[in-house]
């Protein structure tokens, strides 16, 4: 910020006073809102006031922030300067900006007058511009399991993030990737904690949940025992999903009339809290090798009436995608372990994720 310009129009700008060793605005800084040029750390009153509003940096005339609600957007200078732009960027709640941008009267020592709209609108645009160009290259992490700076796995359920005990809100960087808003999931089960309203301990599941489902696979006719335990295996590494270092995938084959849709939408994607995506109807290349910003499995599924030797070879190839339930319209066909009216489940060596 710029030294005291009077009583009368005294409110937090940038400021060009030297930074100290310790954190903090210094201890002759006159007005009770501060930020640090060196970190981009709001305070008030001496005391840390993070701004609910991310800048992630600038390009191509824009400013690209993470509202409050936890979702990346772009800005001009035009729309920030807009009607209704300055509300938009803060999700329609502007006490953030009421505390930090209004006249402070020293003698009374409270605020006074209206929100200054135009030194607000300056400040959080060189703040993105202090943030750098921004060029996408920073992941962006939605619905999913993820795995987190020290290994550690980070449940993403949309509007809620579980990590490290601690349930927090869309919108935070974690290493360096940056969780955003997503549509609502199922949590896995936890049990909130007295000690903090936003603690929580994961309740893992029981033996018996795992005989349950173990018993719902045996309803289908499986090749052999072993390879249900290893589809159930499979749909654990599906609950990890990118949590996990290496993603194995499935290959099942199966006549028609064998419950493949009911199978699917029951087994494959319960698991997952509705994560997974409905199955690809064509294993070709463009689906698996799209990424995006979801940790989800990735079923396939033929319409062909006859699976092809090419499709096969191209589906077997390949080598990042967490599921793939492929069906072949006959026993004789694209597998020679295949049985008519038999799932066969096939075990491929895993695929380190990219």
């Amino acid at each position: 910020m710029t030294g005291q310009e009077g009583a009368e129009n005294s409110f937090a700008v940038d400021s060009d006073v030297a930074v100290e060793t310790r954190p903090g605005p210094p201890d002759d800084w006159p007005n009770p809102s501060w930020l640090d040029p060196s970190t981009n750390c709001w305070w008030w009153q001496g005391k840390p006031d993070p701004c609910p509003v991310r800048p992630l940096g600038t390009a191509d005339g824009e400013y690209i922030y993470v509202t409050p609600f936890g979702e990346p957007r772009r800005f001009t200078s035009a729309a920030l300067h807009g009607r209704g732009g300055l509300a938009d960027l803060f999700s329609g709640s502007l006490w953030w900006p009421l505390r930090h941008f209004r006249k402070f009267d020293f003698e009374k020592k409270v605020q006074v007058g209206e929100l200054q709209r135009e030194e607000c609108i300056a400040a959080l645009m060189r703040c993105c511009v202090q943030a750098g160009y921004y060029d996408g290259s920073r992941p962006h992490r939605g619905v999913g399991v993820w795995r987190g700076p020290d290994r550690e796995p980070i449940v993403h359920a949309g509007n809620r993030i579980f990590h490290r005990g601690e349930v927090i809100d869309p919108g935070v960087q974690i290493g360096d990737a940056l969780f955003v808003i997503g549509g609502q999931r199922e949590a896995p089960a936890h049990i909130p904690e007295k000690r903090h309203p936003r603690a929580f301990a994961w309740e893992p599941a029981t033996a018996s949940v795992g005989r349950v489902v173990s018993a719902h696979l045996d309803e289908w006719n499986w090749d052999s025992p072993e390879a249900r335990e290893l589809y159930q295996g499979g749909l654990h590494c599906d609950m990890l999903c990118s949590a996990l270092s290496w993603l194995p995938h499935k290959f099942v084959l199966a006549p028609y009339g064998a419950s493949r849709a009911s199978h699917r939408c029951c087994v494959t994607r319960a698991p997952c809290s509705g994560v997974a995506r409905m199955p690809y109807r064509r294993p070709t290349q463009r689906p698996i090798s799209s990424r995006d910003s979801l940790a989800r499995p990735r079923p396939f599924t033929s319409t062909k009436p006859r699976a092809t030797s090419k499709q096969t070879a191209s589906v077997e190839s390949s080598s990042w995608f967490a599921c793939l339930a492929t069906t072949a319209p006959q026993a004789d066909v694209a597998h020679p372990g295949a049985k008519a009216g038999h799932w066969t489940y096939t075990a491929r060596s895993p695929w380190r994720r990219p």
